[in-house]
């Protein structure tokens, strides 16, 4: 008896767990309040939704400078002439990852570029919107951009700005300097119209959606073609379904705060349901991809809409339409693979691919080495930074036993004050691949030096008239942390990398003092190659 109930008891918990709507999710049932801009009052929807009624079917009322029924034209415009100099203004706040900065065509006009390694994916997000009848705010690519700048300051200070945002190197974009004039490739340009939400962002929240279903739905269609750099690594499906709620694949580009209900995801996914295969390759094909690219892309957007019918429950009223998972084309894309890392003309790398040498199997030993190392490292500076510091509980322990040794077990309230000083060793040596710190090497050798120290005191109070004590602390924290960061084409090669190297300070006065002794008045071009060449090797960061 008492294992049925226990049963009972854990049939109706993950019962009830189903009918909860998880965080970032869609739950697959009426839960979230009816939208508010449908043609009945949402007291009215709410009513009919109890009553078994399909709310999804209710398109929003009316047009608006948001969203037309039947409109599905994509936008295409042309913001930059080819041959046209534009004049730097000034940057713009922005989002980790992409550079937004203003500035002015010939006829004074003023425009928006944004530098991102996934301007392709604005483009891609404002496409579908297009053909799903949103109006976007005008926007268009430019394979190159010739940018004038006022002076150097602002020059310099602009590429400094590309460096700590854009995490990557500036090479990608700028594609030759003359004087005052960058030329820049692979570039967003917009209008700084404010009179239409720019949904192609993918930011949306509650203040600003209302419950509107015109900007809650639309997190479904940014989802479905929202790419991740290296397209490979962009998932076939959708999503899954987690306890009956839907949960999307995308990348934290786009935000989980639109706060879609099951109706309005229905009601857009009735929308893309009704999308054919060409409307799909024309979304694509407007977002000027590489070649080969787009054509994964497709088959991957493809795949992922028919995935996304059956979890919106459409898959009856559209059935899926034929995608090639393993599609080639050329010698770029194979197998459903994109076999080249960079295309001329772009600043992604739409395949990460896997070095050649470091990883083989003549080295995978030397790989389980440099892990080994890695760890002794490890322990030994955690073994050591145990001896580093105060032991404070300890301290407390000793003045509250001093106390008691003076006036006994029963003393009056006292406050107790233990001075506290901590220290940390941040040592490290690791092999990372990708891009780390802005740089785009395969696999690098990254050593971190840096030292951690806080103070403070650690307080309490005692002898209070009931059975209890009172404890807490503050301080001060400091920290540094030089990083240097080595390319390197063979494991067995940053086994031989000296042990002195990773004091990274003392590396990157070193090599301070040889470019100190280079003579600045030469012009050789060799001198000034050694000279960039040692200005790259070490990167300092503080954190």
């Amino acid at each position: 008896m008492k294992k049925l109930i226990g049963l009972l008891v854990l049939t109706l918990t993950v019962t009830a767990h189903a009918q909860e709507v998880l965080p970032g999710m869609i739950p697959r049932f009426y839960s979230i309040e009816a939208a508010t801009d449908l043609p009945i009052t949402p007291d009215a929807a709410h009513a009919r939704a109890l009553g078994g009624f399909d709310i999804s079917t209710l398109d929003p009322k009316g047009d608006s400078n948001i969203w037309k029924k039947s409109s599905s034209v994509i936008p295409e415009v042309a913001l930059v002439r080819p041959d046209e100099t534009v004049r730097f203004v000034k940057t713009l706040s922005s989002r980790n990852g992409q550079l937004r900065f203003s500035v002015q065509t010939s006829g004074r006009k003023e425009l928006i570029v944004i530098l991102s390694k996934k301007v392709h994916n604005f483009v891609l997000r404002r496409n579908i919107l297009a053909k799903l009848g949103y109006m976007t705010q005008p926007m268009a690519w430019s394979p190159k951009l010739k940018v004038d700048f006022v002076d150097t300051i602002d020059r310099d200070l602009f590429k400094e700005d590309m460096k700590d945002k854009l995490l990557a190197g500036t090479e990608r974009w700028i594609k030759s300097e003359q004087d005052l004039t960058l030329m820049l490739q692979d570039a967003l340009v917009l209008t700084p119209d404010t009179n239409i939400y720019n949904l192609a962002t993918g930011v949306m929240s509650p203040n600003i959606h209302q419950g509107r279903r015109l900007l809650r739905a639309p997190y479904i269609p940014l989802a479905l073609v929202d790419a991740t750099e290296s397209i490979n690594l962009m998932p076939w499906q959708a999503g899954r379904v987690v306890l009956e709620n839907v949960k999307l694949n995308h990348t934290q580009d786009l935000e989980t705060g639109f706060g879609t209900s099951w109706e309005d995801a229905r009601w857009i996914g009735r929308r893309l349901g009704k999308l054919s295969r060409q409307d799909l390759e024309e979304i694509v094909a407007k977002a000027y991809f590489p070649t080969s690219v787009g054509k994964l892309l497709i088959e991957k957007i493809v795949a992922r809409r028919n995935d996304l019918m059956e979890m919106l429950k459409l898959e009856q009223e559209f059935p899926a339409l034929a995608f090639n998972p393993q599609i080639t084309f050329e010698k770029t894309l194979v197998d459903g693979e994109i076999v080249q890392e960079f295309f001329e003309g772009y600043a992604s790398r739409f395949s990460y691919g896997d070095p050649e040498s470091p990883f083989s199997s003549s080295e995978l030993g030397s790989y389980a080495i440099t892990r080994g190392q890695a760890q002794l490292i490890d322990t030994a500076v955690s073994q050591l930074n145990n001896l580093m510091g105060t032991d404070d509980e300890q301290n407390y322990a000793d003045d509250l036993l001093t106390i008691i040794k003076k006036e006994g077990p029963f003393f009056s309230t006292k406050a107790i004050f233990v001075p506290t000083f901590h220290g940390s060793l941040i040592l490290s040596r690791d092999i990372i691949t990708g891009t780390y710190l802005g740089t785009n090497n395969k696999v690098q050798l990254v050593d971190n030096f840096g030292v951690s120290l806080d103070a403070g005191v650690y307080a309490g109070v005692e002898g209070l008239p009931i059975p209890m004590s009172l404890k807490g602390g503050g301080g001060v924290n400091f920290q540094r942390v030089f990083s240097h960061i080595k390319p390197i084409q063979s494991l067995k090669k940053s086994l031989k990398e000296p042990y002195k190297n990773m004091m990274v300070p003392m590396l990157l006065k070193g090599l301070g003092d040889k470019i100190d002794k280079l003579k600045t008045t030469e012009t050789s071009a060799g001198v000034f190659t050694s000279y960039i060449a040692l200005s790259c090797l070490g990167k300092q960061s503080q954190s």
